[in-house]
């Protein structure tokens, strides 16, 4: 379901079923070295499972002279009663044995009233704090209203202190709660910040009609943004059908029908292309085309977002993540076949 690049070049996949895999992609035939499988702990199947991972942002790097950071975070739903966890564990990547160290702690426990709409991103600000979308909770037109209710978790993107939450827990006391950041999303599979300008780019899942990518400048006007929903589907109105903006309101910058057989976005990454355009790269868990927006479209409302996105070929039915390593390389995830992919842009 999801993937990560290591500090020496090796990829890191996650399994919706548990399963922690490393290769090597710059082998001709990689073969996987199955590191751990936490399949025991979670509810797996559907829209559940171990559905994203961060590495901490100093991976790999050294403190002291001899502490290593060698911290691993996971975003799954929980066995028994499917709500989200994101808990933290130590993870050895060292070959010939490499290992989880200990047991994940939970951090963050989110009950969820549905089995769907889960979300499953987790990624780190450049300030140390943890980044977690969380879907609306389920069921359909979410209809206990969750995305746009203050008190919920539910339908927003949460920032969580992860070391004070990691300190709390370890010493037997209550985790600090998460802030919302930002309210009004569905089910926001994918998120990634843009390392040029600090922008975040959010893939929401839509309901019947629309799919839709939101493009978030730094700055304090993203602080408290509403991204719509159940307001508005990705650019038109859902409920009510004669709607207004909510306050706060962040507009999509592009959006994509379900006309011919997309259902549900998936990824995406940041990239560029041999002429130096760059180009925040998704596709659609059905149909399988590879799309894009231009990452260098001028900040402002786009006034019709669904003529910003580009087709740019055909891909593979159930992509379910898309990364873009240190050296530029694009990699996708084929969960329907279990594949690895590399993306080449002309």
């Amino acid at each position: 379901m999801d993937l990560q690049e290591v500090p020496d070049g090796q990829l890191l996949v996650a399994e919706q079923g548990g399963r922690l895999l490393l290769l090597d992609p710059r082998e001709t035939d990689p073969a996987p070295t199955l590191i751990a499988n936490v399949g025991a702990m979670l509810s797996a199947g559907g829209e559940r499972g171990l559905l994203g991972i961060a590495l901490h942002p100093q991976f790999g790097e050294t403190s002291g002279g001899t502490n290593r950071e060698s911290r691993l975070y996971l975003n799954y739903t929980r066995r028994g009663d499917g709500a989200t966890v994101v808990a933290v564990v130590e993870i050895n990547l060292d070959a010939p044995s490499p290992r989880l160290l200990g047991e994940p702690l939970p951090l963050l426990v989110i009950d969820q009233p549905y089995a769907n709409h889960n979300a499953g991103e987790i990624l780190f600000r450049a300030d140390g704090r943890l980044v977690i979308p969380t879907g609306d909770g389920g069921s359909g037109g979410d209809p206990e209203n969750r995305a746009q209710d203050p008190r919920s978790l539910l339908g927003k993107i949460l920032l969580l202190d992860a070391e004070a939450a990691e300190t709390a827990v370890r010493a037997g006391a209550a985790p600090p709660p998460p802030l919302v950041w930002m309210s009004g999303l569905r089910n926001p599979w994918r998120a990634v910040f843009d390392p040029r300008d600090g922008a975040l780019w959010v893939t929401d899942v839509g309901q019947s009609a629309t799919e839709e990518v939101t493009r978030l400048l730094a700055g304090p006007e993203r602080d408290g943004a509403n991204l719509g929903w159940r307001l508005i589907e990705g650019d038109r109105c859902y409920e009510p059908t004669t709607c207004s903006e909510p306050v706060g309101y962040a507009a999509p910058i592009g959006v994509y029908r379900h006309d011919g057989g997309a259902c549900s976005i998936s990824g995406g990454a940041l990239a560029n292309d041999p002429r130096g355009a760059r180009w925040f790269l998704f596709t659609d868990w059905c149909d399988g085309q590879i799309r894009a927006i231009s990452a260098d479209l001028p900040t402002g409302r786009v006034a019709d977002p669904a003529r910003t996105v580009l087709i740019l070929g055909e891909g593979l039915r159930e992509v379910s993540g898309i990364i873009t390593d240190r050296t530029g390389r694009v990699w996708l995830l084929d969960h329907g076949q279990g594949q690895l992919l590399l993306l080449t842009l002309q």
